[in-house]
């Protein structure tokens, strides 16, 4: 079958809310009987030790995302959603190794540090969170370049992940058989 899979990417600095915008998308799909598959590749990535050679994971998340699909297109998914910080087209092309398929469509969060700050400081409640906060600092600086990869952007400040997630779910041709 050569059917292209859509592969929508919920990318975003910390705290944007990608895994929240991304699990009202399927809530979304689910309503509409649309068969998905929804992946928060942050957790299937983690391992420690990360290896010296591949410090966030990706090869780790990516062998795993294999499986996953695999595994998730024989039960009937036909299209999947990501959530992951993307940084540069590298993590693009090896997914579009890991699924040839599929047809990749990467939606970039932005948001206020300010409104960052406080989200992760709803969220993170333990040690992490300055590093959280810093993280989001960085990204709020070089996920608005060009080189970033982004189909299109939407500003979550003052919108509800709902309001997200329906824009999304509106630009995207899902494979519904």
């Amino acid at each position: 079958m050569n059917r292209k899979i859509p592969i929508v990417l919920i990318s975003g600095p910390v705290g944007v809310g990608k895994t929240a915008v991304g699990g009202e998308v399927v809530d979304i799909l689910e309503r509409n009987r649309t068969p998905h598959t929804f992946v928060d590749f942050d957790q299937i990535r983690y391992t420690y030790p990360m290896p010296d050679d591949d410090p966030w994971g990706n090869r780790l998340g990516f062998d795993n995302l294999a499986a996953i699909w695999r595994n998730c297109s024989r039960s009937g998914s036909l299209n999947l959603v990501i959530s992951y910080v993307v940084e540069d087209v590298s993590f693009i092309d090896t997914l579009t190794r890991v699924i040839p398929e599929g047809e990749v469509t990467t939606v970039q969060l932005s948001a206020s540090m300010e409104t960052l700050e406080a989200r992760l400081s709803g969220r993170e409640i333990g040690s992490g969170l300055g590093w959280h906060i810093n993280r989001a600092g960085e990204l709020v600086d070089s996920l608005v370049l060009a080189t970033t990869p982004s189909d299109y952007r939407i500003d979550t400040n003052g919108r509800t992940v709902i309001e997200i997630a329906e824009e999304i779910v509106s630009n995207i041709e899902w494979c519904v058989d």
